[in-house]
């Protein structure tokens, strides 16, 4: 877990100011899942919010 995610654990928003919709989360691992992303290899994808950019 990244230092800064700590600071989310009980609710608390993150720094881009709202809690995370689980369909926002979907469609990355559906992008990421699909034949759009063959070219990608060994890439961190955060979804966080902007908590691992604090």
């Amino acid at each position: 877990m990244h230092p800064s995610a700590s600071r989310l654990a009980g609710g608390t928003e993150a720094p881009i100011g709202c809690p995370a919709d689980p369909a926002e989360v979907a469609e990355v691992v559906t992008f990421l899942s699909s034949s759009r992303a063959g070219y990608m290899t060994g890439a961190t994808v955060a979804v966080d919010g902007g908590v691992t950019a604090v």
